[in-house]
């Protein structure tokens, strides 16, 4: 009568006690192209940049105004007038975006903006003889500041590029791979910004962009490394003047100063061999992390705890599939990739698996548990196992044909799981298992 009572106990859980878990459904795959950059504007707007895997390898702009539903392809050949590629991209909710590109024919890096959701594009660069790749911040539609790559000049607009104020600029030097070498800069006030300069160091100006200092510092890169892990500060997100995040390699960073002092992120989920690719934090609170892996994790509690949320499969849409960026706001999001994939994250509510109670018939030990587990079921023998987390996912699922079995977990992120047997009856038993 135990299995009995479980049975009916897990049936009134499934229909009448539902959560919300996180979907993330394809919603474009062509195996034809490689998409770098995704910006999600809204929660039915978003941009994608790719670039095509035949000769003469062209990039492109794809756009959605419908969720992922549908989407408008451009050739940055159309948008440019010629060959070129997109460096850096702000695009703001409502009408109006800018875009820094390569232009191939005059061999000049140029600044363009919409005011109509990338309808049409105007040239806005204020200087044609301006160094290396621009850099640009804009918090609004009116007000921006770009900065050459080679950190020499910059200029600032109040009137969405028709006029610019040119500044000359002195950054801390920092003496590492490319001297001087920018790689994002944001600007949170007219006076306050912070740039990700030369590979492993962040600087904070508060005069506007006159003067500079260092912030956040940290190893140099290892360039010897057949294989390395990238090491680079290569992006940061501040969600408001005082609070932000940036990684290296397979760490996170979080200030709540306004970068005074950081903090290394418990993000025990990224191991030594893998690392963060991407990251977008929407508030305080609520963040994704993309891993070198392909994996996705959430989190709602400003970084001290993950949960997985996808992984890519291997084969699913090809082989050797990578994931690139991903963009969120609010909780609606975007993730590209190689093979012309993008998915979009869905809530959807699923049935809740967090409430069920454990089973007298399973016994599991240790647990708490360090990776291996033992399984075993009185006066039975056990059919199959799966392992679940606490959004429904299956994690693991193995057939077995003993009383007593034995898993290894060790691989897998610490945490609260649920381990559902099935014998050879058919009846389930299901435990919470924790690993830490």
């Amino acid at each position: 009568m135990k299995t009995l009572k479980i049975h009916i106990a897990l049936i009134i859980v499934l229909i009448f006690n539902t959560t919300i878990k996180a979907q993330w459904n394809a919603v474009r795959f062509d195996e034809q192209n490689t998409f770098y950059h995704i910006y999600t504007v809204d929660t039915n707007t978003a941009f994608a940049v790719g670039q095509g895997q035949e000769h003469p390898f062209p990039y492109f702009l794809l756009k959605t105004v419908d969720g992922g539903l549908t989407w408008d392809s451009t050739s940055f050949e159309n948008i440019l007038g010629s060959p070129g590629y997109i460096t850096s991209g702000t695009f703001l909710s409502g009408n109006t975006s800018f875009m820094s590109c390569w232009n191939s024919n005059k061999q000049q890096n140029v600044l363009l903006k919409t005011d109509n959701k990338g309808v049409d594009w105007i040239d806005i660069t204020p200087d044609t003889t301006i160094l290396g790749r621009i850099m640009h911040s804009f918090s609004d539609d009116q007000n921006g500041v770009i900065i050459d790559k080679y950190n020499t000049v910059l200029y600032r607009t109040n009137d969405g590029g028709r006029s610019w104020q040119k500044d000359t600029l002195l950054f801390e030097n920092t003496a590492t791979f490319l001297e001087g070498d920018i790689a994002n800069i944001q600007f949170v006030s007219r006076d306050t910004g912070f740039a990700a300069v030369s590979h492993n160091s962040l600087q904070r100006t508060i005069d506007g962009g006159k003067t500079w200092e260092i912030i956040f510092k940290g190893p140099e890169p290892d360039f010897t490394n057949t294989f390395p892990i990238p090491s680079f500060v290569n992006g940061f997100d501040f969600v408001n003047s005082s609070v932000a995040y940036t990684n290296l390699g397979n760490k996170l960073y979080k200030t709540i100063n306004g970068g005074n002092t950081w903090d290394t992120m418990p993000i025990s989920v990224i191991d030594s061999a893998n690392f963060v690719r991407d990251f977008d934090f929407v508030d305080e609170l609520n963040g994704y992390l993309l891993s070198g892996k392909g994996e996705i994790f959430a989190t709602t509690d400003g970084g001290q705890t993950w949960e997985l949320e996808y992984a890519v499969e291997w084969g699913a849409y090809g082989p050797n599939v990578q994931l690139n960026a991903l963009s969120f706001v609010d909780n609606t999001g975007f993730v590209v990739g190689s093979n012309g994939l993008i998915k979009k994250r869905k809530k959807s509510k699923a049935t809740s698996v967090e409430i069920v109670g454990n089973s007298d018939e399973l016994r599991v030990y240790p647990n708490p548990s360090k990776g291996i587990l033992n399984v075993s079921l009185d006066e039975d023998q056990l059919n199959s196992i799966k392992i679940l987390n606490l959004q429904g996912q299956v994690v693991l699922k193995q057939s077995v044909n003993e009383d007593v079995f034995t898993l290894d977990l060790s691989h897998m992120p610490k945490g609260i799981y649920l381990l559902e047997t099935t014998n050879l009856l058919s009846a389930k038993t299901i435990n919470k298992i924790i690993l830490e």
